[in-house]
């Protein structure tokens, strides 16, 4: 009850993409890839913090290629559906920008990359310049890529979801305590 209030009432919407990402995993696990991997993107559209594990949810389907007929079909109709409902993009582009050209507003003084960059002295917002952002992105991606290698060598994709969903925690300059 106190998960419900917290996100309804706070206008939260972690647990919301979490809990899309379980269904997704669960549907896969049940081999409904295809509805799996369609839920990862509807999760991943919902914070996009979700999307590390959505990759393995995708990916890690023996029949790859529907899983990613549905992604893709999936990624269409939100797509469709944001714009007309909103009729525009400027504001995703507008957050992009903001993020990597030092956005204040992106930053907390307890994510790794900021207390990293407190301790090297960097300035910016509690130790968050866009050096130290394009750095952990880097991280981030080098540390998934390195996880889809495990992949394609027969690696477990719910645990290495899990793995790249830690890389997501690590990386984040944006990090609140229920993120974990």
């Amino acid at each position: 009850p106190l998960a419900l209030i917290y996100a309804l009432g706070g206008d939260h919407n972690d647990l919301w993409m979490m809990s899309v990402l379980m269904v997704g995993v669960w549907l896969t696990l049940r081999t409904r890839r295809a509805e799996g991997a369609g839920a990862g993107i509807v999760a991943t559209s919902l914070k996009v913090s979700a999307a590390p594990a959505a990759l393995f949810l995708l990916l890690g389907s023996p029949r790859r290629r529907h899983a990613v007929g549905a992604a893709a079909l999936t990624a269409v109709a939100l797509a469709v559906i944001v714009f007309v409902g909103f009729g525009h993009a400027d504001v995703f582009v507008n957050y992009l920008r903001q993020l990597y050209h030092g956005g204040h507003a992106f930053a907390r003084r307890y994510s790794v990359p900021a207390l990293v960059g407190q301790v090297l002295g960097t300035g910016g917002v509690h130790g968050v310049t866009s050096g130290v952002r394009l750095i952990a992105s880097a991280v981030l991606v080098a540390w998934v890529l390195a996880l889809l290698v495990q992949l394609r060598r027969g690696g477990d994709w719910l645990t290495l979801a899990g793995w790249a969903q830690l890389a997501t925690l690590i990386t984040t300059t944006w990090l609140w305590p229920w993120y974990i």
